[in-house]
């Protein structure tokens, strides 16, 4: 997915074609390509019933195999993927989720094929979803829980649905997304890569919705986010969704605090920021997550410093001075830990994190004034 700021909500992708393209630039064979694949998608299942399961298996497989094709036809040329909606490709992918869901070789190729239609496309995303889209890749997730190809692929292309459409969200709540992708962590806790898209998905769910976090919460959303953190703590794209995903589960929702700081996760999160602070990528999403954690939160404040928050800070203000997002992250998360609190204060001051406020934030009078007015509160 590509990088957008933490909580920051794409609506719409400036210059983005509209869904019926007049004209698509793409080789005759690869159009042909993806008609066969689209029209094999669109084959219905009710004429296979009298000739027996041998023959439905057949028809699985040649649909499986076309949502294969098509998923690598739109990595090979994006092209195709504008090809694949104006001709029904949605709606066919769609169609081939619902009507065949006991295949697992369909549910995982389809829903591969369907993410990669939404892709860097609000337009597309809301197509999806109006066709039904979110809930048959939530049929997927629940109806095959021990299959880790249809768990990845799955969580992905919910990831890739939800992501900044909140109309798909909402779809996706509803529809006990939440519960399905909690269930895909907890089940597959040591493959890494199931671990980072569902973190994903996890995450685009429950953005700026209280509703939603509190479904996570009653689902032990924390705990399983906690357990990804420790578990592949040396692998940076896991630690970067899942601190991501534990910054949206805790954001302004003080249960959730609560629940984080009972279940040792401050510690966990300043754990991250320890092993990962050579990761600008990592470092930002463990520093938003720190300061969900401990804002207004004297219980998390106490924890925080306990595991040595105020080192971790300090080092990614050292091993960043030239980078804004990391100071700005750094500032704030560090005006949180020692808010109202004399003795975090005192160890801020003891540790050195003054000084290097002084050397570090205020003495680049390029910085940005936001950055600076943090360092200054």
């Amino acid at each position: 997915m590509a990088d957008h700021p933490v909580g920051e909500r794409r609506r719409s992708v400036v210059g983005e074609a509209p869904l019926s393209p007049k004209g698509i630039a793409l080789p005759e064979a690869l159009k042909e390509q993806v008609l066969a694949a689209v029209a094999a998608l669109k084959v219905d299942t009710r004429d296979e019933a009298a000739l027996g399961d041998a023959a439905s298996q057949t028809k699985n497989i040649a649909v499986s195999d076309a949502a294969w094709t098509l998923k690598d036809l739109i990595i090979k040329n994006r092209e195709c993927a504008r090809l694949a909606v104006e001709i029904g490709g949605v709606e066919a992918i769609v169609l081939a989720l619902r009507q065949r869901p006991n295949s697992e070789a369909v549910q995982l190729k389809a829903s591969n094929a369907l993410g990669q239609l939404v892709l860097n496309s609000p337009l597309v995303q809301t197509l999806a979803g109006k066709v039904g889209g979110v809930e048959v890749v939530i049929s997927a997730l629940r109806g095959h829980p021990n299959s880790e190809g249809v768990q990845e692929h799955a969580s992905e292309a919910l990831a890739l649905l939800v992501y900044g459409h909140e109309e798909n969200q909402t779809m996706a709540r509803k529809a006990r997304g939440v519960e399905a992708i909690i269930v895909a962590l907890d089940h597959h806790q040591n493959n890494q890569v199931l671990q980072r898209k569902a973190a994903a998905a996890l995450g685009g769910l429950v953005l700026d919705s209280p509703e939603a976090q509190r479904v996570a919460m009653r689902a032990q959303g924390i705990a399983a986010l906690a357990r990804t953190l420790k578990m592949h703590l040396g692998v940076d794209a896991v630690e970067e969704t899942a601190s991501e995903a534990l910054g949206n589960l805790v954001a302004k929702c003080r249960d959730n605090q609560r629940i984080a700081c009972e279940g040792g996760v401050v510690a966990t999160v300043v754990n991250v920021m320890k092993r990962h602070r050579t990761s600008k990528r990592v470092l930002l999403k463990a520093l938003v997550a720190f300061a969900h954690l401990v804002v207004d939160n004297a219980e998390g404040q106490r924890l925080a410093s306990e595991a040595g928050g105020g080192d971790a800070l300090l080092g990614a203000l050292k091993a960043f001075p030239a980078h804004d997002g990391v100071q700005e992250c750094s500032c704030e998360a560090l005006g949180y830990l020692v808010a109202n609190n004399s003795n975090n204060q005192n160890l801020a001051r003891e540790s050195g994190l003054i000084e290097t406020l002084i050397q570090v934030v205020l003495g680049r009078a390029s910085l940005v004034p936001s950055v600076q007015s943090r360092a200054l509160q």
